[in-house]
């Protein structure tokens, strides 16, 4: 009778294990999301979509990317002002190079700075003037889009194309 308890009581302790394991797993994750949890917002730039982590809490703004080992391509951080303000940036302790879009109350990228991955200096870049908010991407996306100072970024519009017009059909 007791060799048929010992595995009896090893599946309970397994089960209990897996379930305190699951436990604390949505402990964490219900906690990070209290804290702020990470909300998403799809932006388009250079008929590009990127999923942007929104850092809505200044802890987030003020962490940015930093300790992060990777950045997906199409993914980056939005960080948007109530007031505008004047943003500091810097890849101390980020293994990637960023890219930075400094932008004003209407959408109009004022700065596009470049930063190295892992630069030692405590601020590497910051705005040259107060701003609404930045956009942190990928090092060498504005390159590939070819964005600087002056693009609108099209926040809650879809991304304009010109229309082509047959100079026939005008004349009619």
């Amino acid at each position: 009778m007791q060799q048929t308890t010992v595995p009896v009581m090893e599946s309970y302790l397994r089960v209990i294990a897996v379930s305190l394991g699951l436990a604390i797993a949505l402990a964490i994750g219900l906690w990070a999301f209290g804290e702020g949890g990470a909300r998403f917002r799809l932006v388009t730039l250079g008929h590009e979509t990127f999923t942007l982590e929104v850092a809505e809490s200044q802890t987030l703004r003020a962490r940015g990317l930093r300790g992060r080992s990777s950045l997906s391509d199409s993914g980056g951080m939005l960080v948007e002002l109530e007031q505008p303000a004047v943003l500091s940036y810097s890849t101390k302790y980020t293994s990637f190079a960023l890219d930075i879009l400094y932008f004003d109350t209407e959408g109009m990228v004022v700065a596009v700075d470049r930063l190295k991955a892992n630069d030692e200096r405590l601020t590497a870049s910051t705005s040259p003037q107060p701003v609404n908010g930045a956009i942190l991407l990928l090092g060498g996306t504005t390159t590939r889009l070819a964005i600087r100072p002056g693009y609108q970024i099209p926040f809650g519009r879809k991304p304009q194309r010109r229309a082509v017009f047959d100079d026939a059909a005008d004349a009619n």
